[in-house]
């Protein structure tokens, strides 16, 4: 893999912090939703109506998806902590600047968005 140079890196940071603000975003939605699905009155309704595993099943999605943006966001922490400290990056954080980069929905300077994004 070829070096990054410091122009690349910190527009890469970039977009990390970018996608670090919307997963925060996504996860107050999330927990949001999870509230909603498990309050009282709510389950109390689906209850009557049979539907407490259906009430459980979005609850637990619910939270796997939280779980999952959590951890996308230690990584993403991870890497800029590491940028801004000026260590050297590791193949993880370089997996997700890509996976980050890749995510985005608009190409970097200098770069050609590809056709099937």
């Amino acid at each position: 893999m070829s070096a990054l140079t410091q122009t690349r890196i910190e527009m890469l940071k970039e977009r990390m912090l970018t996608r670090r603000g919307e997963l925060v975003t996504e996860i107050k939605e999330k927990l949001a939703e999870s509230r909603e699905h498990s309050s009282l009155t709510t389950l109390e309704q689906r209850l009557e109506g049979g539907d407490s595993a259906l009430s459980d099943l979005i609850a637990s999605t619910d939270m796997a998806m939280v779980r999952r943006d959590v951890e996308e966001m230690r990584e993403i922490d991870a890497a800029i902590g590491r940028i801004e400290s000026g260590e050297k990056l590791s193949m993880p954080d370089r997996d997700t600047m890509v996976r980050v980069a890749a995510e985005s929905a608009q190409p970097m300077q200098g770069e050609k968005k590809s056709a099937d994004q």
